[in-house]
């Protein structure tokens, strides 16, 4: 490999290995406040601790996906990545639809409630 693609692969893993130490930190941070529970917690601290692991060692994932249809491990991270995110997405969309659900028959019993005074 050239000198500088060499560098770029290293300059991928040092970011990825930071962004996955600093949301680890945050994670437990946001446990230690209580908005996280501990199911959150593990949840989110493995994603970021498998992002963690991926960005030190990508090589040891080669032999799983040598035979597959991908080039290379970057490309599964990144199409994982964005099937990660579209999942993330739907997830926020359910809640967000829940709570909306909730704040309307908060707002409907408040106002049946005005009504009896």
């Amino acid at each position: 490999m050239a000198f500088e693609t060499v560098m770029g692969v290293f300059a991928l893993q040092v970011l990825g290995a930071a962004f996955a130490l600093f949301f680890l930190y945050y994670s437990y941070t946001q446990y230690r406040k209580r908005v996280f529970d501990s199911f959150d917690l593990g949840l989110w601290a493995s994603v970021w601790g498998a992002l963690l692991a991926a960005s030190l060692f990508p090589y040891a994932l080669s032999p799983i996906f040598v035979p597959s249809l991908f080039i290379r491990t970057l490309d599964f991270l990144v199409i994982s990545a964005i099937l990660l995110l579209f999942a993330l997405g739907f997830l926020i969309y359910k809640k967000l639809r829940l709570y909306q659900k909730k704040t309307e028959e908060l707002v409907r019993l408040s106002v049946v409630l005005r009504k009896k005074r």
